[in-house]
């Protein structure tokens, strides 16, 4: 046997190697600028805004309590006080306004004088992004869906178009 034929097992070794290595750089290259370009948009086809943007429990609602396309939006926990054994208001930053917990979260307007007592439970609003530049825009009810303005964002796509800002968040689910 000379050395050349030696030679040619180790070569041809070489070249597969080169090939499918190659190839396997190719194809994920190619995946990842598709999958990136989907995740860029996915705030802007978001085509309807979540049945739930208020919860009260010691989480956001799990996702057999919303519909099949939902619960794994990014929630905020907000401040949930009692006014009287009946009443409860809930505020989503210090010094901001007062909302009803019940029917489409109104505004409430609360007298300065009157004592409030921070709840023994916890209470979860839906946090909206702004579609075009990807930031937080708001908390439910100061944000509401608008299609092509405001939207709900899951954690995987947060994590795509902002990365970061998904550890500022509870996702339900």
């Amino acid at each position: 046997m000379s050395n050349t034929d030696q030679a040619r097992p180790t070569d041809t070794r070489r070249k597969l190697l080169k090939s499918a290595l190659g190839a396997s750089a190719v194809v994920s290259m190619g995946y990842g600028g598709i999958a990136a370009a989907a995740s860029i948009t996915c705030l802007q086809k978001t085509n309807a805004g979540p049945s739930v943007n208020f919860h009260i429990g010691n989480t956001p609602p799990a996702r057999a309590d919303l519909s099949t396309n939902e619960g794994l939006w990014a929630w905020q926990e907000v401040r949930l006080y009692d006014v009287t054994p009946t009443q409860k208001v809930f505020q989503i930053r210090n010094g901001g306004a007062y909302y009803s917990i019940t029917g489409n979260h109104d505004p409430v307007d609360i007298p300065p004088s009157t004592p409030l007592s921070q709840s023994s439970e916890k209470a979860w609003s839906v946090v909206y992004f702004d579609v075009t530049t990807n930031q937080v825009a708001g908390v439910y009810p100061e944000k509401k869906f608008a299609a092509g303005q405001f939207a709900q964002a899951s954690i995987g796509c947060l994590n795509s178009v902002n990365p970061g800002v998904s550890q500022n968040f509870t996702f339900s689910g």
